[in-house]
């Protein structure tokens, strides 16, 4: 469309499996992967490394954020903050994406201020249950 800039973009070293719907004006960028049979519908942002599971659904104009994970058959309807993990129908924070965090190097410390501060955004909503230790 016009207002998205009349283009979809999908980056480098990207994995989109089969069966996937990337739908208009969408960005996806470097390193992302996207599962069989996921849908992205209008305007999506998907960032570096992130990884939507299978079956899943993502609303239009929902940002998921670099390092992020979706799980399979998930309904996400508002952004994911980076290097988190969702899932769920709708899709709920449960926690950081150590698994990831760890393939990218980050050290225990890094990964326990990330787990602080994960929480002081949650502001205590799921918080006790989502961030299991380092």
């Amino acid at each position: 469309t016009e207002k998205g800039g009349r283009f979809t973009r999908i980056g480098e070293r990207c994995l989109v499996m089969s069966g996937v719907h990337v739908g208009h004006d969408c960005t996806i960028d470097d390193g992302a992967v996207i599962s069989t049979a996921a849908g992205l519908a209008g305007h999506v942002e998907v960032g570096e490394g992130a990884i939507i599971g299978g079956q899943s659904g993502i609303k239009q104009r929902v940002r998921i954020g670099p390092g992020a994970m979706v799980g399979g058959k998930s309904a996400v309807l508002a952004d994911v903050l980076p290097f988190t993990l969702v899932a769920g129908n709708p899709a709920q924070t449960h926690g950081l994406n150590l698994v990831g965090l760890r393939r990218r190097g980050a050290q225990k410390e890094e990964i326990r201020r990330l787990q602080d501060a994960l929480r002081f955004i949650l502001n205590g909503h799921q918080a006790a249950a989502a961030c299991p230790k380092a």
